[in-house]
């Protein structure tokens, strides 16, 4: 059994780990791709939402442009999403991690500083976003407002629990195209019992029996569980407590996708960590 470091020395590991990450991150051309595709994707958006705003004779909309860019925010958590869950798939077949846990580098470590890295980039992202928005703003006078701006920052209760999904993802399989697979099969799953849950609560109750109407509540209410257990059910629960504009809804939400987060890298740590140990 390897013997246990110190505190200060697994913090200084921790550390230098995230900034490397981090590093590499940063100096990658593949984020500044992304990041540019997101930026024209946005405009396009902006562009053809607007258009369609005038088309319909809407002369005033409160804050137009947030819906474009919860759009880019859904971008990059989609892309961060599919990097996380390329991770330590990807450094498991390189056989990075055995490098890694013959030092002073511990599963959680490795997992907190992976999603810290994620987590830092998407705040960038979004702050390149908003700098955009009132860069643009500028030329066409449609400055982000205040729904916009929490809607941004709140997003946060999406990443979180996508990135932490991921790394369990990452965590419990040995190849990086398995990773993907999963973790794009995963939300796919999610995206599908959402709509699923929009076209239930769409469907009149006029016309069914009774026994359709006790299967549709049914139903309805097992997804609505499941929107708990969904990293896109917090985007929903975002959207309703910033448009009920409610403190305490706001904090149930961020504490919920805290507490998910939480979970995912504890199990993605005892995954690893028991994957590692049967290696």
């Amino acid at each position: 059994m390897k013997p246990r470091e110190p505190l200060g020395l697994r913090l200084q590991v921790f550390w230098a780990l995230f900034r490397r990450d981090l590093g590499m991150v940063f100096r990658h051309p593949a984020i500044y791709l992304i990041v540019g595709l997101v930026w024209l994707a946005l405009a396009w958006f902006s562009h053809n939402f607007l258009f369609s705003l005038d088309k319909l004779g809407v002369s005033v909309a409160a804050d137009p442009v947030r819906i474009p860019y919860l759009v880019s925010v859904m971008l990059i958590a989609l892309y961060l999403a599919v990097a996380s869950g390329m991770s330590l798939a990807q450094e498991r077949e390189n056989r990075t991690l055995e490098v890694f846990f013959y030092g002073p580098v511990t599963p959680a470590a490795r997992v907190l500083s992976l999603f810290l890295r994620d987590a830092s980039v998407f705040l960038v992202c979004a702050a390149s976003f908003l700098v955009l928005a009132f860069v643009a703003g500028g030329f066409t006078r449609l400055f982000p407002g205040s729904y916009t701006l929490r809607s941004v920052g709140l997003s946060v209760c999406l990443v979180w629990p996508t990135l932490g999904l991921s790394l369990l993802a990452s965590a419990a399989v040995r190849r990086t195209r398995t990773a993907v697979i999963l973790v794009v099969g995963v939300f796919l799953v999610f995206a599908a019992l959402q709509a699923a849950g929009i076209l239930l609560a769409a469907l009149p109750a006029e016309g069914l029996s009774l026994a359709a109407l006790v299967a549709r509540g049914s139903l309805m209410a097992l997804l609505r569980v499941l929107e708990w257990l969904s990293p896109l059910g917090y985007l929903a629960h975002v959207n309703d407590a910033i448009l009920a504009s409610s403190p305490f809804q706001t904090a149930a939400v961020l504490a919920a996708a805290a507490g998910y987060t939480a979970l995912m890298l504890a199990l993605a740590t005892l995954v690893l960590a028991r994957r590692e140990k049967g290696a």
